[in-house]
């Protein structure tokens, strides 16, 4: 089994819940597609709220997945694209300028302002690691997100840069695993970023999207407007608060309340019969037991709503809520019924959407599936890499042909 094909893309997303491997190849037909070669999940270990805890089952399940992966595409990979995420991603807003004294930008002055807010970024990053910067735009005068300033006239110009921080100790953890489970690691893509690049279209992003991917230990949270990434975070807690929630009230086991919360839970206790009920598979000898479904369904609502809120919140806090127009639900979480519905109560006016991966050429099995959204954002990244398409990192200043890359970034694309 031998990969011979320079177009062959990997990527893993090693979540609290389970871990992920796909591999796939630029679609033949579909623009900006992917042709899913094979893939593989397994449940996570050694894995929560999004940082390795304990490596030995962290690589045993990370080998499996692309053990899996590699045997049903059968082809061998070297390389693989995985993303950061977890309560140690952070993210800020930095600005460069170069002064102008009311003349003309010249491209020499893009570079350098751009160059300036590159080095706020590093200045913000702190003990903390520069993971991704991304242009979001410049200011001349009162022209604002600008993405050619070149010959607009003012005082100065500013760029605008987006970075996105992680602790350097646990990107270190998750390329040594890796490197152990017996690839290399391309290159690191932040969470949030590649689930909304899977996702949310470019008029989403003009117009202004909220991407909100729940997983099981930690929620990530990515903001889009005038076509450029405003906000990443990372929120450490997920859908194993609703299941936690079930087993407490039901006096269940966790096992028992993940069971009942995937077959029958909802967060609309008004569509459900007075009459339902619930049988978990008997667990510890216990006996067989019936539970109220719209109990359930009630304590599914208010802890769908306090996340909501909580999500609502973050948003007036930054000014944002009235810039976005579409709150976009993706991640093993969205899957819960009602979600949506209760979403638009919370965001009243606005456009609300379960996200299913949108560049998959065919594999039914992942499309459907938003849990597959930060996989397939990284198999697009991955591609954009090989390609030489606007590298985002940006870490080496002095690297010959920087600022002509530069100039190639491509400002707000995911």
């Amino acid at each position: 089994m031998a990969n011979t094909s320079t177009d062959i893309l990997a990527a893993i997303d090693a979540g609290s819940s389970k871990v992920l491997c796909v591999i796939a190849r630029p679609s033949d037909t579909l623009e900006g597609c992917f042709k899913v070669l094979g893939f593989g999940r397994v449940p996570s270990q050694g894995i929560k709220n999004g940082i390795i805890y304990d490596v030995e089952k962290a690589v045993f399940s990370i080998r499996t997945a692309l053990q899996e992966a590699q045997n049903t595409a059968g082809v061998s990979v070297r390389t693989v694209w995985p993303a950061i995420g977890g309560s140690v991603v952070t993210s800020a807003n930095a600005r460069g300028v170069a002064v102008l004294r009311g003349r003309e930008v010249r491209q020499e002055d893009v570079d350098e302002a751009v160059r300036n807010a590159y080095e706020h970024c590093r200045k913000l990053a702190g003990e903390r690691n520069l993971l991704k910067t991304r242009l979001q735009g410049y200011r001349v005068g009162e022209v604002e997100d600008s993405r050619n300033p070149v010959g607009l006239m003012g005082e100065s110009i500013e760029a605008h840069m987006h970075a996105v921080f992680s602790d350097a100790m646990s990107s270190q953890t998750l390329r040594a695993t890796i490197q152990r489970a017996g690839v290399e690691v391309g290159d690191y893509s932040p969470q949030p970023w590649a689930s909304a690049r899977a996702v949310i279209r470019p008029d989403d992003a003009a117009c202004g999207a909220a991407v909100i991917d729940m997983g099981a230990d930690t929620t990530s949270f990515a903001v889009y407007t005038e076509g450029a990434v405003r906000y990443t975070d990372v929120i450490p807690w997920g859908a194993q608060f609703f299941t936690k929630d079930l087993a407490s009230v039901l006096d269940i086991t966790i096992e028992q309340a993940e069971e009942i919360k995937l077959l029958r839970g909802t967060c609309l206790p008004e569509r459900v019969n007075d009459w339902e009920s619930v049988i978990p598979t008997p667990e510890n000898g216990r006996r067989q037991r019936a539970y109220s479904r719209r109990l359930m369904a009630t304590v599914l609502k208010a802890r769908a709503d306090e996340f909501l809120r909580h999500y609502r919140k973050l948003l007036e806090e930054r000014g944002d809520l009235e810039r976005v127009r579409t709150i976009v639900l993706t991640g093993g979480g969205a899957n819960l019924a009602g979600l949506p519905e209760r979403a638009r109560d919370i965001f009243p006016g606005k456009t609300v959407r379960v996200g299913l991966p949108n560049n998959i050429d065919g594999a039914p099995q992942l499309i459907n599936q938003p849990d597959a959204s930060v996989v397939m954002g990284l198999i697009g990244e991955a591609a954009d890499k090989v390609a030489g398409k606007g590298d985002r990192q940006l870490l080496n200043l002095s690297a010959p042909g920087f600022l002509q890359n530069l100039k190639n970034v491509l400002i707000g694309d995911y």
